[in-house]
């Protein structure tokens, strides 16, 4: 379900909304975004990719250490 919400979101504001998935076991094209998310990524994440301030919300769903670090 969540799946399908985030799919409309990119359907729906192309030039408004982005999503990133960083999976912990599954390889992707980039090392940046394969592996444990932590604050030291998180961090790498943010200066390849995303510029700050153009971000009016952002969430984040990973361990309660990591959001409250973010």
């Amino acid at each position: 379900m969540l799946r399908e919400g985030l799919a409309d979101l990119l359907t729906e504001n192309p030039d408004r909304f982005r999503l990133f998935s960083v999976l912990s076991q599954e390889t992707q094209g980039t090392g940046l975004f394969s592996g444990c998310l932590d604050r030291e990524r998180l961090g790498d994440i943010l200066v390849a990719v995303v510029l700050l301030e153009t971000i009016d919300e952002w969430y984040l769903c990973d361990p309660s250490a990591l959001v409250e670090a973010t």
